[in-house]
């Protein structure tokens, strides 16, 4: 691709990123950055039967928005922004988040809303011997064997800082 197209992929996905946080009320570094956790911002990563696109779509719910793993990791990554929307609005409208719809959503809860959609509104997510905490342990960042809201804004954090650096750029914080 040439440099042009290229930026203008990136305002293209820039502008919808924005949007989207807007309508779910986050923060967009925040929401990138765990995209980038998640994906390191890579959209066709995964596939049928595994863990998809941006956010690490499982089955379930992609299936929930409409689609499917093996439709997400053919679509772009400003095309999947769309199924994340809706995820995230599902998660919050339904209470799982313990939000109203209009509510600021925080780093922590926003990472909680993809990890543990059904625990997200808990300060703690699950525990060591959890299946989804074997799973996940690396996201228990202050390693007490529990993973919290604490830990993924933690994780958050982190990631900013790699992500800027990664496009060659200072955080400030």
């Amino acid at each position: 691709l040439t440099s042009k197209l290229l930026l203008l992929f990136a305002i293209s996905f820039c502008n919808e990123l924005s949007k989207l946080a807007s309508e779910i009320n986050c923060d967009p570094e925040d929401l990138l950055a765990m995209m980038y956790s998640e994906s390191g911002l890579t959209p066709n990563i995964g596939g049928s039967g595994k863990a998809t696109g941006l956010i690490q779509f499982l089955d379930v719910a992609a299936e929930t928005v409409g689609t499917t793993c093996d439709a997400l990791v053919k679509m772009s990554a400003t095309e999947q922004l769309k199924y994340i929307e809706k995820l995230f609005k599902i998660t919050k409208g339904n209470g799982y988040a313990g939000l109203s719809a209009d509510a600021k959503v925080d780093a922590g809860t926003l990472y909680a809303m993809n990890f543990l959609p059904a625990k997200s509104s808990n300060e703690i997510l699950c525990s060591k011997g959890d299946s989804a905490y074997n799973a996940n342990s690396a996201l228990d960042i202050d390693g007490d064997g529990h993973i919290t809201k604490s830990d993924l804004a933690n994780r958050i954090e982190q990631k900013k800082k790699e992500m800027y650096a990664d496009f060659g750029v200072s955080y400030s914080g």
